[in-house]
């Protein structure tokens, strides 16, 4: 089957990468050239999405005439809660997409993950494994220099004027 292979999933890969590179810079590039107040840039930015996600969930059958549930079956307080947390995850990216960087929101997201891990040892005992311990130590490395930089490296008394 053509679809099966790992070139197909390399491609996928590889397009996502793109497309999620070239949109960052595009949502940056727009946040911050508009003048408009960050909110109305908002809710310029989520129409959009409003948009086509009710197109996808009205030709999916989920919602309109040929739907057999309501939108909301389903929906509980934590749903609820989980809709609320990530509505506040989208205002304070473009919060930072206004006043830092794409790069910034990368490392913040980054910095998510093992942020994570701990709260989830700490609360319930999951154990850290050796993956998770590598991985955000190379994510630190990597932190570290990427907004310390050379200056790691430099002798004590080395000026650069």
């Amino acid at each position: 089957d053509f679809f099966s292979g790992r070139a197909v999933g390399y491609a996928s890969a590889l397009c996502c990468v793109f497309l999620s590179a070239t949109m960052g810079v595009f949502t940056e590039a727009y946040m911050k050239g508009n003048r408009a107040s960050i909110h109305f840039q908002n809710v310029q930015l989520y129409v959009f999405g409003i948009v086509a996600n009710v197109a996808a969930l009205v030709l999916r059958g989920e919602i309109g005439p040929r739907a057999e549930t309501s939108l909301f079956h389903g929906f509980n307080f934590w749903a609820c809660v989980v809709v609320v947390a990530n509505g506040s995850c989208g205002l304070a990216v473009s919060f930072l997409l206004r006043y830092a960087d794409s790069i910034a929101k990368t490392y913040a997201t980054a910095l998510s993950i093992p942020a994570t891990c701990m709260a989830s040892y700490l609360c319930f005992g999951t154990p850290l494994g050796a993956a998770n311990v590598l991985g955000t130590g190379v994510m630190l490395v990597s932190l570290t220099y990427f907004y310390v930089g050379a200056a790691l490296f430099d002798e004590p008394g080395d000026q650069k004027s």
